[in-house]
């Protein structure tokens, strides 16, 4: 069994009355954080240590799926939190450096491959054209075991777009040296009408090298940024 950790953290969210994650306006970053997260799972709405299953949704699990706006508080999706070193597949809360993330830990029939999807609204009051989209990816790989985290995104959750920008894949090569990869990317050629909403979605799968019980993966992202921009 593998451990492979995957953990978003450090971020703020905003929210509008139909309870999807806004952005409000133009050429300002938006920031989303796990604030609370105790992993707990996920419902509508969030809170008492839950995700906001409004906003994410998340697949590749061997409890099923995880649809938008479905209550998931048990098993493969509420594990509690932890500081690492587990080996039950599914999704936690972490601290990281006082950071609160969402951490996954995938085994042969968890997140292999697997996805989580966050679905955003634009309410600029205009058309967006470009997205803006940054964070960081931390690794450390202590067995000779690679692993992909890619990015994707969609207008209506089913076609997806691949942003090769945005591909990573873990060294393979057992370092216990952490590894800091900043991503970026600007998305053009878009054309979210005001109102409409739009998925991003980053998917996991096992790319080479062996599993061992040993095999740990811990994959950080911060300062989850997202800005929409309008052309005039």
């Amino acid at each position: 069994m593998k451990k492979l950790y995957f953990v978003f953290g450090a971020l703020l969210l905003a929210m509008t009355s139909n309870a999807q994650l806004s952005i409000p306006t133009t050429d300002v970053p938006v920031f989303i954080d796990f604030t609370g997260f105790s992993g707990a799972g996920f419902q509508p709405g969030g809170g008492g240590g839950t995700l906001n299953s409004d906003d994410w949704s998340a697949t590749g699990f061997s409890e099923g799926d995880l649809d938008f706006g479905a209550t998931m508080i048990t098993g493969d999706f509420a594990r509690g939190t932890t500081m690492g070193l587990v080996n039950t597949g599914g999704v936690y809360g972490v601290d990281i450096a006082g950071n609160q993330g969402l951490m996954v830990q995938p085994v042969a029939d968890d997140f292999t491959p697997g996805s989580f999807i966050l679905k955003i609204q634009n309410n600029t009051g205009v058309e967006v054209a470009e997205l803006a989209i940054a964070y960081t990816i931390y690794v450390l790989n202590d067995q000779p075991r690679s692993n992909s985290f890619n990015f994707s995104v969609s207008y209506d959750n089913v076609t997806y777009n691949p942003i090769a920008d945005l591909d990573y894949a873990s060294p393979e090569a057992m370092d216990f040296t952490p590894y800091i990869t900043p991503k970026s990317s600007s998305i053009t050629g878009l054309a979210i009408p005001d109102g409409a909403v739009f998925y991003l979605r980053w998917t996991g799968d096992d790319v080479s090298g062996t599993v061992t019980a040993m095999n740990l993966r811990l994959m950080i992202f911060q300062l989850l940024q997202l800005k929409a921009n309008h052309w005039f």
